[in-house]
């Protein structure tokens, strides 16, 4: 009787949870221990930000430092540094604030926010209540971005529309991402890599060598697959 009676309870609460929680913010306690990045400019200063959301499932948050600006907050097992770093001096990318190793090798990556008012995701393409220039304007654009990391010898390896944005004026691109990016014959593809509901050139399979010929092939499958 005892053991029914604490199921019953256990379950009158996790509907409370249900009910209610959905829209609650995340306890801190479950957000990464990390709540500092030294300064890149002064590396002795360091930056303090509480987490306000996490974006998706994926280990991306977006918080706010001591001053009051927002900045996004990434934990990945890899990541280029130098590839982004790249294309964020060029202005194909948010600049990063950030990047230091943590415990357990994983890498944090500290970047700046981007309004989504100001920068699109391309995915959201369809949506009827967003302006896109037309494809082949942005297809220059994105392939401009991705030429500019081929001329340093660098691939990003995952080329898809969600990875880039696209400036609500129409005026400018980012691209995102760089967890796979590097040089071209060192960086491979993860073991665990989508090939079944992402669609990528025929060679491209789990721990093979990423090459910038695929890039070009992930922009054109991009393109081809947003004017069906």
């Amino acid at each position: 009787v005892a053991i029914d009676q604490l199921k019953a309870y256990y379950k009158g609460m996790s509907d409370v949870r249900d009910q209610l929680g959905k829209n609650l913010p995340i306890p801190e306690s479950q957000y990464p221990y990390k709540h500092y990045y030294h300064n890149g400019n002064t590396n002795d200063q360091l930056v303090h930000f509480k987490y306000m959301s996490q974006i998706s499932d994926r280990l991306v948050f977006i918080a706010e430092t001591e001053s009051r600006e927002i900045i996004i907050v990434k934990f990945s097992r890899t990541y280029s540094k130098e590839a982004h770093e790249l294309c964020a001096s060029k202005g194909f990318a948010p600049v990063l604030r950030a990047y230091e190793d943590v415990c357990g090798g994983w890498h944090m990556v500290i970047m700046d926010y981007k309004k989504p008012e100001e920068y699109i995701p391309y995915h959201l393409r369809s949506d009827k209540q967003y302006s896109f220039p037309e494809p082949v304007i942005l297809q220059e654009r994105f392939t401009e971005i991705v030429q500019t990391l081929h001329a340093e010898d660098y691939v990003h390896g995952d080329i898809r529309d969600s990875n880039f944005l696209v400036k609500s004026d129409g005026t400018g691109a980012m691209l995102l991402d760089f967890d796979w990016a590097g040089k071209e014959g060192i960086v491979h593809y993860p073991i665990d890599i989508n090939c079944l509901t992402v669609e990528r050139p025929p060679e491209v399979k789990s721990g093979v060598h990423i090459k910038k010929q695929h890039d070009l092939d992930m922009l054109n499958i991009m393109f081809r697959r947003s004017n069906l």
